[in-house]
């Protein structure tokens, strides 16, 4: 019988070896970083159904993206600001990169008000969804 050691990330990523699982783990506190400087989005099922949106600061959602597209660059190894969009979010989804869920918050769940919808529908629906400001409240 051989043992076999291995290490999970906290995103629930599996590794053998320590020192790659702990590479991944910094990775995911530069994505954690860049979404710290958002406002927080609901976890809840009424956000996520169109229940309201949480507004955005314009000049953050520049800099988010900006940064967020300098880390996909150096995690592709190419200048991702030269591909399209379409390109971007099928390359991260296609190889289940923890990038891709918050690829989509930053450019397709955001509406051109800097309102941050639950979905990509109510960003580009947005009179489908609730008219008013997500507040803590709304999820009791």
């Amino acid at each position: 019988m051989k043992a076999i050691t291995k290490y999970q990330a906290r995103d629930g990523r599996e590794f053998s070896d320590r020192i790659e699982c702990e590479k991944h783990e910094l990775f995911l506190g530069e994505i954690d970083k860049i979404e710290s400087m958002l406002a927080k989005r609901p976890d809840d099922t009424k956000f996520a159904n169109g229940g309201g949106y949480v507004y955005q600061n314009r000049e953050t959602i520049t800099k988010a993206r900006s940064l967020f597209l300098d880390l996909a660059g150096r995690v592709l190894r190419r200048d991702v600001r030269q591909v399209s969009g379409s390109w971007l979010g099928r390359y991260l989804d296609d190889n289940d990169s923890p990038l891709y869920s918050f690829y989509l918050r930053l450019f397709y769940c955001i509406d051109q008000h800097s309102r941050e919808w639950g979905q990509v529908y109510y960003a580009n629906h947005p009179d489908r969804g609730t008219q008013s400001e997500y507040k803590e409240e709304q999820a009791a």
